[in-house]
């Protein structure tokens, strides 16, 4: 149970302390293992490249803890403003990240309206080891993926009043994605197509994110 992102817009910017489909929680259950080999460190030097291959051109000028002026994201339709007036303004940050978190390889797109302190953040997560992708392909979202404990695709966005889920039916491409260790320095970018919705209001969307991912390990909450 990653239960510190519920308190988000309380917490400053730290280093990743949990990552996607959660396990092991209040329930019991064990954590399944990661079904890639993204997860570990295969050697070389973290500051001159990436897996055994030497073929990852690890990112070191673009400090992780800051938002990448390189990554963004547009929103192109749908009336969800109705619901978070500011989602996708011009003006606000973003960041792509991939890597490994305890239990598998992952990789996720941030968008923020402030990167120091937040009022709205979107996230776009994929988890392998949950059912999620690991390379480019299109995935429609199910009920699982509505709850951070269980989703494989996970699209929110957290608002101090609540989060909003991209319902079931919900569409996730990812034109670009490389999970685990090898997708540090690889693009990550997509589409989203949807609804997004707390219970309470809903409204659809449509938007593209793009980035090139850095360490998640040093990526925000």
């Amino acid at each position: 149970m990653r239960s510190g992102r519920q308190l988000w817009w309380l917490l400053p910017t730290v280093a990743l302390s949990w990552g996607g489909g959660g396990c092991a929680g209040d329930g019991g259950e064990s954590c399944p293992e990661p079904t890639d080999d993204g997860g570990a460190d295969t050697g070389g030097d973290s500051d001159t490249d990436g897996d055994s291959d030497g073929d990852v051109d690890w990112d070191t000028e673009s400090d992780p803890y800051d938002p990448d002026p390189a990554a963004a994201a547009e929103l192109t339709g749908g009336d969800f403003t109705d619901c978070v007036a500011g989602f996708l303004d011009e003006g606000g940050d973003a960041g792509a990240y991939a890597g490994y978190f305890e239990t598998g390889s992952g990789a996720y797109f941030v968008w923020m309206d402030d990167w120091d302190g937040p009022s709205i953040r979107l996230r776009v997560e994929s988890w392998p080891a949950w059912g999620g992708l690991s390379g480019p392909g299109s995935y429609t979202v199910t009920p699982f993926d509505q709850d951070y404990d269980t989703c494989a695709i996970c699209v929110f966005v957290e608002t101090a009043a609540g989060d909003y889920w991209l319902e079931p039916d919900g569409e996730v491409v990812f034109s670009e994605l490389t999970v685990g260790m090898d997708g540090i320095g690889e693009p990550l970018a997509g589409t989203v197509s949807g609804t997004l919705s707390d219970g309470d209001c809903a409204g659809l969307v449509e938007f593209e994110f793009s980035g090139t991912a850095r360490d998640l390990t040093f990526g925000p909450l």
